[in-house]
């Protein structure tokens, strides 16, 4: 027997064997991961999120997006309510910028908004005080 035809069938007995060990359908499903409430109500005025990530004290971090723009949210773990600011740890350094040099995409930035702080403010991207 050749060594191509050995691979394909200890490949072939793996497959069925995580199949028949795994309790979980091998299918990934096709419905998106609901965002939570808040974030979902500045969603429906036309933000769109680029991305999420695990942020200090158990945030989570949201890069958010309108008329290309983009700043950083955060959602608490209760998922219940929406910080909008800088997060400053307990020696007082600014983590929303460290952030921002992970996850921002300076590309989308106009060259005249590089650095500028009208980039970041959440009157920018459409969010308002919710009456």
């Amino acid at each position: 027997m050749s060594n191509i035809t050995v691979g394909r069938k200890c490949s072939a007995f793996l497959v069925t064997l995580a199949a028949t060990l795994c309790p979980w359908p091998l299918s990934v499903s096709a419905e998106p991961i609901p965002y939570p409430k808040p974030l979902q109500t500045i969603i429906e005025r036309g933000v769109s999120v680029v991305r999420s990530f695990p942020a200090a004290g158990g945030l989570t971090g949201w890069v958010i997006k309108r008329d290309n723009r983009q700043m950083i949210v955060y959602t608490t773990s209760d998922k219940q309510n929406l910080l909008v600011g800088d997060l400053l740890d307990e020696l007082g350094h600014d983590l929303t910028a460290r952030y921002a040099s992970m996850y921002v995409s300076t590309t989308t930035l106009g060259d005249a908004d590089a650095g500028s702080t009208r980039s970041w403010t959440p009157r920018a991207v459409g969010i308002r005080h919710i009456a």
